[in-house]
């Protein structure tokens, strides 16, 4: 006959996307029923772990975890999203500037394929650097080039994120894969002259739900993804049932 019970110490957590998690803490007498016993399945969750302790000579502590949401079953709905943005610089050749031609020039410089570094002139003309309250003579005068040395640029990189949970399996969001898009959703900014290119979806199963982080990458500064190059990487076809 079953002598299990449940114990004080119940808690439950629910986040901004709906996700709920409950712990239910119950007391057996043999290792067989806290292995079995149920903790009631909290708001209709499903459990997805539990751990047991033993206390003593006198029985076991058992602590049942449960996870997922109270969507409609099949659904393709998040009851809500949270959202992220990552950005930094990464250093890059000036050579990929999307601005090079008129850099090199105004500046003197060019590229050494096969050394890969870029050579300046020391000097320039100062109007090359700017021609604002200069007479014409003195924007002829020869002056240091501030470019030599420098073979690299900071660019601007960002990575977006939305997180959610729903109940049926993100077909869709694999299948968007490789594709690119050339604005966020909800409105979220995007700089002028770029999109963005979808990554791969972060997927877990979570009780009766899949967590799903979707991924969303900038293109380079002034430059954009473009299709024909990404389709390669994506499910092209789609994916069976």
């Amino acid at each position: 006959m079953p002598t299990g019970f449940q114990t004080l110490g119940f808690s439950a957590a629910i986040d901004e996307r709906g996700f709920i998690s409950a712990e239910v803490p119950m007391f057996c007498e043999t290792i067989a029923e806290a292995l079995t016993i149920s903790g009631g399945n909290p708001f209709g969750l499903p459990e997805v772990s539990r751990s047991i302790n033993q206390v003593e000579s006198i029985g076991y502590e058992v602590k049942i975890r449960y996870e997922g949401n109270k969507g409609a079953e099949g659904s393709n709905e998040s009851e809500a999203s949270t959202y992220e943005f990552e950005s930094g610089f990464k250093e890059v050749s000036l050579v990929n500037h999307y601005n090079w031609p008129t850099i090199s020039e105004k500046y003197g410089g060019s590229f050494d394929s096969q050394t890969g570094q870029i050579t300046w002139a020391q000097t320039i003309p100062r109007g090359n650097i700017s021609k604002k309250g200069l007479s014409t003579a003195a924007q002829g005068q020869e002056v240091a080039n501030p470019l030599v040395g420098v073979q690299t640029y900071q660019a601007l990189i960002q990575t977006f994120r939305r997180s959610y949970v729903q109940r049926r399996f993100p077909k869709t969001q694999l299948e968007a894969v490789g594709t690119v898009r050339e604005k966020l959703p909800k409105g979220f900014p995007t700089p002028k002259g770029r999109n963005w290119l979808i990554r791969p979806p972060k997927i877990a199963k979570r009780g009766n739900v899949w967590e799903v982080t979707e991924e969303w990458e900038l293109s380079p500064p002034g430059k954009k993804h473009l299709p024909d190059v990404w389709a390669a990487s994506s499910y092209s076809g789609g994916l069976d049932e």
